[in-house]
């Protein structure tokens, strides 16, 4: 008969081969994964199997750091996005199958960026299913972008830190923004620690997809300005507060002068 080899055996192999090319952190997460899978099996063969449990940690894919190195990506913080995306939407497709459609052209050994760029691009395409895709789609993207401007983790952090996040960054983005001379000198005048405390994430939760307009509007670029800055874009409400002290300050200064 045919010889058969056990999927431990299979999995044994992996793990090694793993290690040996230095991999340790894929390692550390395929030895997790494989315990998950093990105990799903386990739970199959009693009976108790749900479909929750299944497709919650089927799809793990090896991804690709910008540095070269590799991690396993277990779609928890896609998850998390989904929930986050989804907040006060009535939504024609339920988690699981959303999941299931922003996972797709996702393949092992993908780049981070090109990652995230597929889920953005197809969150999207949902839009053609149901109208209230588009503000979900914005969403997507902006949990994105906020990672990449605050340093927050949606998944490590959670939602409900995104207001401490960006009252923290409040002051840099006023800073930043006075030393490329897109905010004037005199916003410095007012209490900028009471501003940052009134900041509210969750208008950001209107912008949309609609026309194809990025939910992100940009901040100039610091490096266009002779500076090195690492990021070029920030959070719509961070840039809001800035342009409205800014207007602030301008109407105040005409009227001064007409005076």
């Amino acid at each position: 008969g045919q010889a058969t080899v056990h999927i431990e055996e299979v999995q044994d192999i992996v793990q090694e081969e793993l290690m040996r090319a230095g991999h340790y952190k894929v390692a550390e997460r395929y030895i997790l994964y494989r315990a998950m899978r093990t105990e799903l099996r386990e739970k199959k063969s009693r009976g108790e199997e749900t479909e929750t449990s299944a497709s919650t940690n089927e799809g793990m894919v090896v991804v690709t750091n910008a540095d070269g190195t590799t991690y396993l990506w277990d779609g928890a913080d896609l998850r998390a996005r989904i929930e986050f995306a989804s907040i006060g939407l009535d939504l024609c497709l339920g988690a699981g199958e959303i999941e299931k459609e922003l996972r797709r052209s996702v393949f092992d050994g993908i780049k981070k960026a090109d990652l995230n760029n597929t889920i953005s691009l197809n969150a999207k395409t949902l839009i053609e299913k149901d109208a209230d895709f588009a503000k979900f789609a914005g969403r997507i993207q902006l949990s994105f972008i906020y990672e990449e401007v605050l340093g927050w983790d949606i998944v490590r952090d959670g939602v409900g830190a995104l207001r401490d996040f960006h009252r923290r960054r409040f002051r840099e983005t006023i800073d930043r923004g006075i030393a490329i001379g897109r905010f004037s000198q005199d916003l410095l005048k007012y209490d900028l620690e009471k501003m940052a405390a009134a900041l509210d994430p969750l208008a950001d939760l209107e912008f949309d997809f609609l026309g194809g307009a990025d939910p992100v509007r940009p901040l100039p670029d610091h490096r266009q300005e002779g500076g090195d800055h690492p990021t070029s874009r920030n959070t719509p409400v961070l840039l809001d507060a800035g342009i409205d002290g800014a207007i602030s300050c301008g109407t105040q200064g005409a009227r001064a002068e007409g005076d």
